[in-house]
């Protein structure tokens, strides 16, 4: 239970003024001067002493008196003040151990104005909330101050907390205080950094970037931020790292990358040609092999070798394309109504011939076929036909052989044909040779393949291919006719 407050009296000029200083317990009665300066179930009495609340406070004799505590003969004024009076006061000279409200002030403590900041709370609460402490100096509060009935209060913003003395805040250190509150679901745990009043999360880790609240992997090779080779390099990705790697037919460290297309150097391993294959060649499409010979130069050609399209060197150079006519002739020539166009040989013309013709297109240049076995021709044939009224009784007049020479076009032999196109044979149609028909007629047929087999006197070192348009009366075949494409030996 709360115990009554002290009550202290001053004499002065023959008058004695009453003053409180805070509450100290007594084991005695305690003077008040309202009952505000006694405890909860206490009251002020007629005595001006501390009662308890419904008790008889008649005394008898020396009502309202007080003891002359200095022992002098000096009267009290018996008008002691009540419940609603204040003490009367008199004019006196100024007093040191008296406050400009007329309180009494312990010199051995310090005033309010005297106090530290951690000292504030200690301020005695005024009842009625009439003071607020937090206008001057925040009431002693490091950061927020709350004023209340029995005083104020101080408190801390996020991340700090109240100091012992109540009135200082220290930073909280979340990293410490917490196990590492950065979050930690990403490839690699954040670093986590205290702040006064808060902390960070970062990546201190290279090659990781702080995304979505974690650290997560940089993706170099996605982000182009690596360091490989533009080309022939493959970069890979790892948590943490990339790796650089020169591709098949390349060398190098990955950052730099050759293409391997030297004798020294070739194939998916880059590796030296040797023995029987010492020569690199480029295949056109990103690879490269070593062979026995990319061109002439690399096989006996005294004993009539050639580098053929296996890249082998043989008195045979088969297979070898003779023509595709993409871009040119490709050294054929042309006679007569031979044309070039697009990427076929055509023949066909309005102009009538009144007597015999022979149009050649022929591969002008010597074929070395000798050490050859075997050889067949293959081309792509077709035939437009007519069907003109004035060759009623003239079938198969207009015509194409397929031709070979062994002694450089000196003398020619006709080959035998394959099995020809359906239209060709009907009617006793053509056997040896293609053929246009009559007004009744049509021998007319697609672009069809054909294979045609070279004869031994045609497989020597001078060969020769043609084709040789022929016809004995008049001409008026569609424009074109004839048609002739892809041509090449096997």
């Amino acid at each position: 239970m709360k115990m009554p407050c002290e009550r202290l009296a001053l004499f002065l000029s023959g008058l004695f003024l009453f003053a409180f200083t805070a509450c100290t317990p007594l084991e005695e009665e305690a003077y008040c001067e309202t009952s505000y300066d006694c405890p909860d179930g206490w009251e002020c009495g007629p005595e001006y002493v501390c009662v308890e609340s419904g008790t008889d406070n008649s005394t008898g004799g020396n009502d309202n008196a007080l003891p002359d505590t200095t022992g002098s003969d000096t009267a009290v004024d018996e008008d002691l003040p009540t419940d609603d009076d204040e003490a009367p006061v008199t004019d006196t000279e100024e007093d040191p151990l008296l406050d400009t409200e007329g309180s009494i002030i312990d010199s051995d403590e310090p005033t309010t104005g005297d106090m530290e900041p951690s000292d504030t709370n200690d301020i005695t609460p005024d009842s009625d909330n009439s003071v607020n402490e937090c206008d001057q100096n925040n009431g002693g509060c490091a950061q927020n101050c709350a004023d209340t009935v029995e005083g104020y209060t101080c408190s801390c913003d996020d991340g700090y907390t109240l100091n012992a003395d109540q009135h200082a805040c220290d930073d909280i250190d979340e990293c410490t205080v917490n196990t590492n509150p950065c979050d930690n679901n990403g490839d690699t745990p954040a670093t986590c950094t205290n702040t006064p009043g808060s902390y960070t999360c970062t990546c201190t880790a290279l090659r990781f970037e702080f995304t979505n609240g974690s650290c997560f992997d940089i993706d170099e090779c996605t982000a182009g931020t690596d360091n490989c080779a533009e080309t022939g390099a493959t970069c890979t990705n790892s948590v943490g790292l990339f790796s650089c790697a020169c591709n098949d037919y390349y060398s190098g460290d990955g950052t730099a990358c050759v293409f391997c297309n030297t004798d020294g150097q070739c194939g998916a391993v880059c590796v030296a040609c040797e023995g029987t294959t010492t020569h690199c060649k480029d295949n056109g499409d990103g690879t490269t092999q070593c062979v026995q010979c990319t061109d002439n130069a690399h096989c006996n050609t005294g004993a009539g070798e050639s580098c053929n399209a296996q890249n082998i060197c043989t008195a045979c150079p088969l297979p070898l394309t003779l023509a595709t006519w993409d871009s040119g002739d490709d050294g054929w020539t042309k006679e007569g109504a031979w044309r070039r166009e697009g990427s076929e040989m055509r023949w066909g013309s309005t102009t009538s011939y009144n007597s015999s013709y022979t149009h050649n297109l022929a591969y002008a240049t010597d074929l070395s076929l000798a050490g050859c076995p075997s050889a067949v021709l293959t081309f792509q044939i077709q035939l437009k036909d007519d069907l003109w009224s004035s060759e009623s009784g003239t079938d198969k007049n207009q015509k194409i052989y397929v031709e070979c020479s062994g002694n450089s076009g000196g003398s020619w032999v006709s080959l035998t044909p394959p099995t020809l196109p359906t239209a060709q044979t009907k009617s006793s149609g053509c056997t040896t040779y293609y053929c246009d028909g009559n007004s009744s007629i049509d021998r007319s047929f697609s672009k069809t393949g054909q294979t045609w087999t070279l004869p031994a006197e045609c497989r020597t070192a001078t060969a020769r291919i043609r084709f040789r348009a022929n016809g004995s009366t008049a001409w008026d075949l569609l424009n074109p006719g004839w048609i002739v494409d892809t041509v090449s030996l096997n």
